[in-house]
């Protein structure tokens, strides 16, 4: 259920739609839950820990917490319903871990994926609906001692003057102050007034370690270059993802080491729909 491929008309990265045209909505979130108390389990941390990592990026989508027609899921309360969350947080923090909530997938990304980045009347409605997003859950982590940072949006196109990272900036801050947010695509210098920023970039020119020749040009041109611009305004930088092995893995973490490039380990929080 990671993805489907199949003649529904509904891309693989976007299960969810494709079960929920075959069995309706309420099927549907009893299928992902079956699905998610599966993919993701305790003795996984238990693993991750003994491997000795230090950070989780756990990826969610909108569709964890919001229904179809818009609407929240909540809990018992009245509140939103972020159990799920609480739960992978719970288990990092237990094994003495560290937690990067990350926005994979957001409203209005099916229909058209450079939208929300656009200076349009379209993309600020979609910068606003999962700007209200990040308040809530924001606010609701607030204080929590095992969340590292919030990666604001994971590979958005970029966007003019900077208008995505600006307004999820602002609605990260309106439900939490202090915390370190993580700011991907974006060229410009933090603006005047931001605080606690990170940059961050995805490198996936080095592969492998056929050519070590190659990939050790392509960090030059890529993971270098970038570090430099971000370091020369004043803002570090981290590594949310990559892909390499053998050589080239360990040439590459040499090389963020001594330029003081943080890197972290992916899994997925069993969420993508």
């Amino acid at each position: 259920m990671c993805g489907i491929t199949d003649n529904s008309g509904s891309a693989d990265r976007f299960p969810q739609t494709t079960l929920e045209n075959r069995f309706g909505e309420e099927q549907t979130r009893e299928l992902m839950k079956v699905w998610q108390d599966n993919w993701l389990v305790s003795s996984d941390f238990d693993n991750l820990a003994a491997m000795g990592f230090n950070v989780l990026r756990l990826p969610f989508s909108y569709r964890n917490f919001i229904r179809s027609d818009g609407t929240y899921i909540t809990d018992s309360s009245g509140n939103l319903d972020l159990s799920r969350l609480d739960w992978a947080v719970a288990q990092a923090k237990a094994r003495g871990m560290y937690v990067i909530p990350t926005y994979h997938i957001w409203d209005g990304q099916e229909q058209r994926y450079s939208t929300i980045s656009e200076d349009s009347a379209e993309g600020k409605a979609q910068r606003d609906k999962a700007g209200e997003l990040w308040t809530k859950i924001a606010a609701h982590f607030a204080g929590e001692t095992a969340i590292a940072a919030f990666d604001a949006i994971n590979e958005p196109t970029g966007s003019a003057n900077n208008n995505l990272q600006r307004d999820l900036y602002h609605a990260i801050r309106a439900g939490d102050s202090k915390r370190i947010i993580i700011m991907e695509s974006i060229a410009n210098s933090p603006d005047s007034d931001w605080t606690n920023v990170m940059y961050s970039m995805h490198e996936y020119l080095m592969m492998g370690e056929s050519d070590d020749g190659y990939n050790q040009y392509m960090f030059e041109q890529g993971v270098r270059a970038d570090t430099n611009q971000y370091t020369s305004v004043g803002v570090p930088t981290y590594i949310g993802e990559f892909m390499a092995s053998g050589n080239t893995l360990t040439w590459m973490l040499e090389q963020m080491n001594d330029m003081g490039v943080s890197d972290a380990m992916l899994i997925t929080l069993g969420s993508m729909s």
